[in-house]
This record gives C-alpha cells, structure tokens and sequence, in this order.
C-alpha cells in the first residue's frame, strides 16, 4: 500500500504539466537600449554624492579655511563669528547642502563672519567666495577685504557679487583684485537680509592675482553699516590674538 502511495505522488510531482522555463534571451533587437525606460518610482528622496572632506584644498589659498572643513563651532581657527556682545559661537551647516566639502558656515544679520588669512607679499590679491542667501538678492551679503593688523577700519577692497541674483541653484559668486598690502588681510562677511535668515558661506580663497589682472575697487573708508561692524570685529580679534613678530624672551 505504501508503495502504491509513493507511486501516486511521483506520478503528480512528474506530470506531463511540468514545464521548465527557458532562460532569458537578448533584448529584442527593436528595442533601442540606449533609451532609458519610463520610471515608475516616483520623486527620488535623495541624492548620492563624491566630496572632498578638506573641501577645494587649493595650496595656493592663503585662507586658513576657506572651505570650513578645520573651523569647530567655538574655537580660534580659520574663521571667527562676531555679535554685538563680542566673539559667538560660529554655526556650520553639513552635507549637501554646502557649495564644496562636508561642511560650510551659516551667517545671519547678528553675527559677521571673519576669514584669517595670509598675505601675498608685495603681490595683487585674487578674492573670491560664495553665499547662498535665502532671498533672490546677492547684493544683502556683503563682502570686503580690511586690515586685520590694524586698528583703524579700512578696507582694502569692496567685493561686489558677479550677478544681482543667485545662480540657478541659488548660490552668489563673489569675485576681486585687490592691490597688494603691507597689512595682514581678512575677509569680513555680513548679511543684510531679514532678522535671524540664514546665509551659507563656502568656498573662499585669497591667493596672488595672475599678472595683468584688472584691479577691482580699491582701499577706501567703508560706508557706515560696514565700518561699524569691521571695528567690533577688529576689537574682538586683537583682544585675543596677538600680531607681529613675537617679543624674544630674556633670560632671568
């Protein structure tokens, strides 16, 4: 009895029904496989993404951290925050979000950001950096190149964005030549845009101008808003950083 069991069940598991599928064959040759086919997924939920960790990493940049991939939220490094009541804890922004790198700077019409730099020597300056307002208007970030070795508030150059408007994903490009300076050079960026907007700043540079390069504006006094804002800065930053050669010590 068990065997004739058996036998039935082989007889329905070997059935004349049983068919095996043939492997797949190559595309049809009236497909046109270069075009791609409809996506039925919907709108992709995000982005994947190669960056350089230490942002545009130019050995020629003479900013001490022109991409924000060395600055930390309160210490003393490359760029500096500065409120009304003094030095701030500067904001930074990650991911994609920023023009190069993993990292960039948030400014907001409270707080100015300062750019350390190093100066070319006897040589022109080549300045440039991006912003990314929350408004349409570039002209709300302003840009200039002061003294940082120096008390008195001076500019070295006014530098204007290339367009009124961002670019088509939303970033102003901010671009220079300034005259060469005996002075330590710094960049001081502000917003004028509406109370606590964020501005992104990234990707900033100050390296010798290429010969012949066409000056842009030239040392001057700063119109008022700046002038107010480059003194508090310079305060804030000679208060705790020390310019100049350093005083040799005497034995006792």
């Amino acid at each position: 009895m068990r065997a004739l069991f058996l036998c039935a069940l082989l007889a329905l598991g070997c059935g004349s029904d049983e068919r095996t599928a043939a492997p797949p064959g190559p595309p049809s040759p009236s497909v046109d496989a270069s075009v791609d086919a409809p996506s039925e997924a919907g709108v992709p939920i995000r982005s994947v993404m190669l960056r350089n960790p230490l942002g545009g990493a130019d050995p020629l940049n003479l900013l001490v951290d022109g991409d924000f991939e060395l600055t930390s939220g309160s210490g003393q490094f490359g760029w500096r925050a500065i409120s009304g009541g003094g030095e701030a804890g500067l904001t930074r922004e990650t991911g994609g979000l920023c023009r190069s790198g993993l990292t960039c700077g948030v400014l907001t019409p409270e707080i100015d950001l300062l750019a350390l730099a190093a100066s070319p020597g006897d040589a022109d300056m080549e300045i440039g950096l991006w912003a990314k307002p929350p408004s349409k208007d570039c002209t709300l970030t302003v840009v200039s190149l002061i003294k940082c070795t120096s008390y008195i508030v001076a500019t070295a150059a006014d530098i204007g964005p290339l367009n009124p408007e961002p670019d088509a994903s939303g970033w102003c490009e901010y671009r220079a030549v300034a005259p060469a300076n005996e002075h330590r050079p710094c960049l001081l960026v502000s917003s004028f845009e509406g109370s606590e907007q964020r501005t992104l700043v990234d990707a900033g540079y100050l390296k010798q101008a290429p010969p012949g390069a066409p000056r842009s504006l030239g040392a001057g006094a700063p119109r008022a808003e700046i002038a107010a804002r480059a003194a508090r800065a310079l305060r804030v930053l000679h208060q705790s950083t020390r310019f100049g050669r350093a005083v040799p010590r005497t034995a006792d």
